[in-house]
């Protein structure tokens, strides 16, 4: 969304990215990476860092790294989707929807790669990005299951792989006594039609840390 920048540049050198990596970790924080371009991505694996946002230019090298060291891939489709449905036509600046475009067939070659390695991956949209609401993240795990993932698998990379990144495992992300009942009834079965979960009637009882906020038990 910048526009004179190229998508695939590094911006950071591995000994920067350390720096602010090790302090982080130091505080016991999570660290992750806008990470675009096949470089940049050496760079922040080989410094430590805990995710890897977008990926768009993976490489057998980024992935075997992933697999190595548990690191997770949030790839953001959702952001290039609604760059390329809405358009100019809907105010999305030409040189971003140019710049989307040409990205694209590498992103999705990105995601199978990292797919076939057995990177995990976490559901995150870029929300923000135009036409990219916050609150729809739901069709993350949609876009997901269109480019060959299961639904369990999207399923989960909104729960269980989402709730290991930003590193709460403990308190949420699956099902399990002494963690936050944050609940989801749906009518019909999402492992057969992920659609379900965007379906406001579909929707019977939502539970926000053993609250109800939709619906009676």
């Amino acid at each position: 969304m910048t526009p004179g920048v190229e998508p695939g540049s590094e911006q950071l050198t591995e000994e920067e990215l350390r720096a602010g990596i090790q302090e982080a970790h130091k505080a016991g924080k999570k660290t992750a990476t806008h990470a675009m371009g096949t470089q940049g991505i050496l760079n922040a694996l080989r410094a430590g860092i805990d995710s890897i946002e977008h990926g768009v230019y993976l490489n057998e090298a980024c992935v075997s790294l992933m697999v190595e060291h548990q690191i997770s891939l949030v790839p953001t489709i959702s952001a290039l989707y609604h760059i390329l449905s809405s358009g100019i036509e809907a105010g999305v600046p030409a040189f971003a929807v140019e710049k989307t475009r040409r990205v694209k067939p590498f992103h999705l070659k990105s995601i199978h790669l990292a797919r076939e390695a057995g990177v995990r991956i976490a559901a995150g949209t870029d929300a923000g990005t135009p036409f990219n609401l916050h609150g729809q993240n739901l069709g993350e795990l949609k876009r997901l299951v269109e480019l060959g993932y299961s639904p369990t698998e999207a399923i989960e990379s909104g729960t269980r792989v989402a709730s290991q990144v930003l590193g709460m495992e403990k308190e949420l992300g699956t099902i399990e006594e002494g963690k936050l009942a944050d609940l989801v009834v749906v009518e019909g079965n999402p492992l057969e039609d992920i659609d379900l979960l965007q379906s406001d009637k579909a929707i019977l009882l939502v539970m926000k840390g053993g609250d109800m906020v939709k619906g009676d038990w």
